[in-house]
Parts: structure tokens; C-alpha cells; sequence
């Protein structure tokens, strides 16, 4: 027995959900295990990865992206100190 199910099989997986099918209605249809077509269309669909292990298109700053942009390294700073400014001002501090 392997643990890998055929090319053809496979391809069905994706042409069927393409058309639009569940993953019950491919699984009841090509008579395999419902995680098996979720396990395969899984792998179809990953997302890369930041270096910071979220989605590489998440919101927000990361270390990574920090680090490896000269721009956000010089823009964030003043971005900081302005909102601390602000913050202060709010607070009536001076």
C-alpha cells in the first residue's frame, strides 16, 4: 500500500474543485478519504512565509521586513517619535 495516491487522482482532486465541488462531494466521488483531498489541496494552496513565520503579505512591521528595508529603518523612527509626541501632547505633557 503507498502513501501517495496517483498523478490522475490527484488531478482529478484539482479539476474537480476548480469546478467548483466540496471537498465531501470530490472525496464521496472519487471514493478516497475526505482528508486525503484536503491534505492535497492543502499543499496546492500554500502561502509563502515571512522570515518572521507569518503570511509574507500580513499587515504591520515585522523584524525582518525592518531589517532588510533601508527606507522603514530611516521613516520609522520619526514615525515613533511623532506618535510618542502626539501622545504626550494628548496627555497634556509637555
Amino acid at each position: 500500500m503507498s502513501n501517495f495516491i496517483e498523478r490522475s487522482v490527484e488531478a482529478a482532486i484539482h479539476e474537480l474543485r476548480d469546478s467548483g465541488m466540496s471537498m465531501n462531494a470530490i472525496a464521496r466521488r472519487l471514493e478516497i478519504c475526505r482528508g486525503t483531498v484536503a491534505r492535497y489541496l492543502r499543499n496546492e494552496t500554500s502561502v509563502p512565509e515571512c522570515a518572521c513565520g507569518r503570511p509574507v503579505d500580513h499587515r504591520g512591521t515585522c523584524d525582518a521586513r525592518y531589517e532588510a528595508s533601508s527606507v522603514r529603518q530611516a521613516v520609522m523612527p520619526k514615525m515613533w517619535a511623532a506618535r510618542a509626541a502626539s501622545r504626550a501632547a494628548a496627555r497634556g505633557e509637555q
